[in-house]
């Protein structure tokens, strides 16, 4: 059982489905559960060494958020070299007819690609859309979007490549979320990465700003990055060492409150953990 309580209150639970929760390690159930929440508090990062199972902890995800009818639209995007194999992942570990999967490949028409995107932000539920697609194609067709209600799961696959994708990362944050009425945001990022984040302060901060814009500050950079590296060179005056050794221990308060299964050496970060 897969539980969560958003910051509105409102308590939301799923199932997995038995072939996925056969095949699902124990430190691979404890990233799911703790997507399945970050999905509800807004957005998050799992950060995972490669060969840990993110793309499965990612598919029981979806699968259970769809068989819920809790989301019915998904968006993952992943690099060009993988959009295949994602296919092959939902195939051999979501139940047979469990999730409505389109991937769309390099060689999928122009307007074929467009069709997909459309219908995925028009799906509603009972009816779900789960669609794969790589940067490349998101960025040569995901204007199609733009102007609508969006997406209720948006998904980065390798999301650390994002701050080195430069046009295609912004057509990324430029998929829209879908919001209930009277504003409030009814969905959220997930970016998984396989890059060990508590050890990269800049890696950290850009991502985190990636999945909740401005959980760090509005200027990320100049507010967290930035002061803690003038506190670590030699030299640093006394205001700058207190400033560090103050964004630091933010920091620390935020790496403590990590959901972490440390046989699996899994990080997990959420906005949760930066708003109590």
């Amino acid at each position: 059982m897969l539980c969560s309580r958003s910051w509105y209150g409102d308590a939301t639970a799923a199932e997995l489905t038995p072939k996925v929760s056969a095949l699902l390690q124990p430190h691979q159930r404890v990233g799911v559960r703790w997507l399945f929440r970050a999905h509800y508090r807004g957005g998050g990062i799992l950060g995972d060494e490669p060969g840990l199972g993110k793309t499965l902890q990612a598919v029981a995800l979806v699968e259970a958020l769809v068989t819920a009818q809790l989301v019915s639209r998904v968006l993952i995007v992943v690099t060009a070299e993988m959009v295949a194999n994602w296919a092959v992942e939902f195939k051999k570990f979501s139940a047979e007819g469990s999730v409505d999967l389109m991937c769309i490949q390099r060689e999928v028409p122009s307007l074929h690609a467009t069709d997909h995107l459309r219908r995925l932000v028009s799906v509603d539920a009972p009816d779900h859309s789960v669609v794969v697609v790589s940067y490349e194609g998101l960025h040569a067709h995901g204007h199609v979007m733009h102007g609508t209600d969006g997406v209720d799961l948006l998904i980065a696959d390798e999301a650390h490549r994002l701050r080195n994708l430069g046009s295609m990362a912004a057509s990324f944050l430029h998929v829209p979320l879908r919001r209930l009425r009277g504003g409030r945001l009814a969905s959220s990022r997930l970016l998984l990465t396989g890059t060990p984040l508590p050890n990269n302060i800049h890696e950290f901060a850009h991502l985190m700003d990636i999945a909740l814009p401005g959980v760090l500050g509005d200027n990320v950079t100049e507010d967290v990055v930035r002061p803690i590296a003038a506190g670590l060179k030699q030299g640093a005056s006394r205001i700058e060492l207190a400033e560090a050794e103050m964004l630091s221990e933010y920091l620390a308060e935020v790496s403590q409150r990590v959901h972490a299964a440390s046989d699996a050496k899994l990080v997990c970060i959420s906005s949760n953990y930066l708003q109590r």
